[in-house]
């Protein structure tokens, strides 16, 4: 009788942390995103659960004894995932939308691309910084803090605690969406002030050679003129963007009185 007790607490503690665990590697950054074969990420999910079940067994509620609490809690955990999981891939889209911000102002907008990052098309540009950041993320070892965090999230969101944190959720979404558009313009930001000078220039020129097309010679100007900032910038947006991803870990993970 001791020894199915035993198997089955532990077999509960491996379904109950698969629940929450499963459900954030299947979209976090890397092991989630769609080039990664659907079989590695059930594999890992697995594997990892293993290591983190035992570790926080200790912090979990007994089995329901109605088959709607079970559901219930169950999907409470999976919900919890899903939100570490979208915050995570929030962060990394912010490198996504300063490729969009860089395609637009050196007029390569319309230079589209399949981004595998994203799962969708994208610029040329926005798919280059998702993929440098996906490697950046593995070369810094965040992908550390990404699953050293998903055992921290049972001291943020305990699991014998049924109330679901829907406020708090909010608030940690809208905060993070709102960093990441604002990341992305701070990283941006001397695009912004290169191209506006260009214009004020090629304003001036116009007014002063009006039997010229000057803004038809602008357009050459303004995309090598881009590429050149770009290149000349790129390890800074790549670091900033980096040290913006790691803090936002240590945000979220360290508990939502930090987004408060």
């Amino acid at each position: 009788m001791v020894f199915e007790n035993v198997i089955m607490g532990g077999l509960w503690a491996y379904m109950m942390t698969f629940a929450r665990v499963g459900a954030a590697l299947m979209i976090m950054p890397g092991i989630g995103d769609s080039f990664t074969p659907i079989q590695f990420r059930l594999l890992f999910a697995l594997a990892f659960n293993l290591i983190v079940s035992p570790l926080v067994a200790h912090l979990l509620p007994p089995m329901p004894a109605s088959a709607a609490a079970l559901v219930l809690l169950m999907g409470k955990e999976v919900l919890i995932g899903l939100f570490f999981g979208t915050i995570a891939r929030i962060m990394i889209a912010t490198l996504d939308t300063v490729g969009m911000i860089i395609s637009t102002q050196s007029s390569l907008a319309n230079a589209m691309i399949f981004n595998p990052q994203m799962a969708s098309q994208g610029s040329l540009i926005g798919a280059l910084m998702s993929m440098l950041g996906l490697v950046l993320l593995f070369a810094l070892n965040l992908h550390h803090m990404l699953l050293a965090g998903i055992v921290q999230s049972y001291a943020a969101f305990p699991a014998m605690d049924w109330v679901f944190p829907v406020e708090d959720f909010h608030k940690a979404l809208v905060l993070f969406v709102s960093q990441s558009f604002a990341i992305a313009v701070q990283l941006t930001l001397p695009f912004f002030l290169i191209i506006l000078m260009l214009y004020v220039g090629m304003g001036i020129l116009a007014r002063l050679m009006p039997q010229l097309q000057i803004f038809v010679f602008a357009i050459p100007i303004q995309v090598l003129l881009s590429l050149f900032v770009m290149l000349t910038t790129l390890h800074l947006i790549m670091s900033g963007w980096g040290q913006y991803f790691a803090d936002g870990l240590t945000t979220i993970f360290g508990g939502m009185d930090n987004v408060r």
